[in-house]
């Protein structure tokens, strides 16, 4: 049995291929199976054919332009820094020995020429083995550090600095105490958005 909807009449209506499925109405002729059935024919004029569209006679949608989309680079530059380091050491002369450990430490901050590349206050600390003649102790070092550095409060980047540490002192006792003043400077790989 097929059903067909009208979508004009919104009625199901049972074709007449009953006749095919139906052992019943297959021996009698087309009138007398329709009027079995009670169907009315008259009213399939009303089933309109299916209209079918090209796809090319439908209206063209344009269609948006790609937005750009902007990619940042990030700023990558090499820069001088320097500052003023001084530093404090201490050690035990032992007796009759031609060196002694120095301790040195300290804080300095450097910076850029604009003063906003900075490493803030940073903490630097160095062992140097000093020279003993006479009582007095002679300490030469070249030290080298690797320093972080900020711009507006951050981090961009990090670079080494080094100095020349110069001290020496009278210790008759034993026990030194140095003071070194040394001037920093390096250059620093600044990374920005």
């Amino acid at each position: 049995m097929v059903l067909c909807y009208n979508r004009n009449m919104n009625k199901s209506i049972i074709l007449a291929c009953l006749l095919v499925s139906s052992p019943l109405l297959a021996a009698s002729n087309p009138e007398s199976a329709r009027s079995a059935a009670g169907i009315d024919f008259s009213s399939l004029g009303s089933f309109a054919p299916i209209r079918t569209v090209r796809a090319d006679s439908l209206p063209a949608v344009p269609s948006k332009p790609a937005g750009k989309i902007a990619v940042k680079t990030a700023s990558v530059q090499t820069v001088s820094v320097s500052g003023n380091l001084n530093m404090n050491g201490n050690g035990n002369v032992m007796r009759g020995s031609a060196f002694v450990m120095v301790n040195f430490s300290g804080y300095a901050t450097l910076t850029d020429g604009t003063g906003r590349i900075t490493s803030n206050s940073t903490w630097f600390n160095r062992s140097v083995n000093c020279n003993v003649s006479g009582g007095w102790v002679r300490c030469n070092d070249w030290p080298t550090w690797y320093v972080d550095f900020y711009k507006d409060g951050r981090h961009v980047g990090n670079g080494s600095v080094s100095g020349t540490l110069n001290a020496s002192a009278y210790a008759p006792n034993g026990f030194v105490n140095l003071t070194a003043y040394t001037n920093l400077s390096g250059s620093v790989t600044v990374t920005e958005p």
